[in-house]
Order: C-alpha cells, then sequence, then structure tokens
C-alpha cells in the first residue's frame, strides 16, 4: 500500500546545529524530494530559529553546482522526474507565497438603511482578508539554464503549520520552515 509522506524534523533550542544542517539537507533534497520519506517540513525552537534558518540557506547555496546529471558522481540532486512534476513545484512555491484566508461574521445595525427583518440589531458582519504568504528564503525556482527537468532546491519561511499546502505532500525540494514557541 502507498501511503504519502509529510515527513518532519524538530529542533530544539539545544539542538546540536553542527550535526543537524547536513542531516536537513540530506533529508529534503536527495532525490530531489521525490521520496515518501524526504522531510518536507522543520519545526523549529524560536530561540534557534534565526541561526537555523541563515545556516540553513548557506548550506543550500553551495548545492546549485551539485545539480545535474545523476549518473556523474558529482552530482547530489537529479532533475524532477518530467516536465509536470516541475509544473506542480511551480504552482506549489506559488501557492506558498500567497496563502489567503478568509474570516466572515455579520453585524447589521438597526440604523442601518440596507437593515433586513431578519436580522437583529446585534448582528454583525465581519469581513477580514488574511494574507499570510510565505517567503521564499532560497532558491524557489526553475533552472533554465540546464537541460531538463531542474529546480533548485527551495526554503520556505513565514507559513502557518497548518497551511493548505504545507500539509500537502509535495515531489519536489521544497522545505517549509515553521517557528514554534514552547
Amino acid at each position: 500500500m502507498e501511503l504519502g509522506g509529510n515527513n518532519a524534523i524538530i529542533v530544539n533550542d539545544d539542538a546540536d546545529l553542527n550535526m543537524l544542517i547536513p542531516a536537513t539537507v540530506f533529508a529534503c533534497v536527495g532525490t530531489a524530494g521525490q521520496r515518501c520519506t524526504t522531510t518536507r517540513r522543520i519545526i523549529i525552537h524560536h530561540k534557534v530559529y534565526d541561526e537555523v534558518v541563515k545556516r540553513l540557506v548557506r548550506a543550500y547555496s553551495q548545492l546549485e553546482s551539485r545539480i545535474g546529471d545523476p549518473l556523474d558522481s558529482n552530482t547530489l540532486i537529479g532533475p524532477l522526474h518530467t516536465q509536470q512534476a516541475v509544473m506542480q513545484f511551480k504552482a506549489t512555491v506559488a501557492e506558498a507565497i500567497v496563502s489567503v484566508r478568509f474570516f466572515l461574521s455579520f453585524y447589521i445595525s438597526s440604523s442601518c438603511s440596507f437593515a433586513l427583518d431578519s436580522f437583529s440589531e446585534h448582528s454583525r458582519i465581519y469581513v477580514c482578508l488574511f494574507i499570510t504568504g510565505g517567503k521564499v528564503e532560497y532558491g524557489g525556482k526553475v533552472m533554465e539554464g540546464k537541460s531538463g527537468n531542474f529546480v533548485m532546491p527551495t526554503i520556505i519561511t513565514g507559513l502557518k503549520n497548518d497551511a493548505e499546502v504545507v500539509r500537502r505532500e509535495t515531489f519536489a525540494p521544497i522545505l517549509y520552515v515553521l517557528k514554534v514557541i514552547y
């Protein structure tokens, strides 16, 4: 039976960051993020969040020269399996950047000219639009200069843990970085 994966690494404030960073990079970008056991989320204690993000971005920035032909022994990250997977990668990054939520409630005052008989004077109307988009810290792009289905390994911050895009399995090297206070 095939079951999807949305694996996470949890980082406490006393974590060994020197061990964490290479392990995270391997878990997130190996096989270009195309296996069910790929790490897709890293949940970081707020005390070490900024340092971990900085180190991850630095580590990811060293990967570009290692993206290429999977038969080459110097390659660390190969291509996505199809052009459709590249399109899904682009759509997922775009969705993560613009994540929108709506909150609706209603209030009608008895002094409103459009008040209907079915509303009491204590009825309320609230219309709130929350744009909770993420930020691409690294990557998020297709590698246009390479022949094949190559994408940059991607780090996205600023999303809530319950964002739809974070909860969904994506077969691409996209890492969602989540901050937690506990």
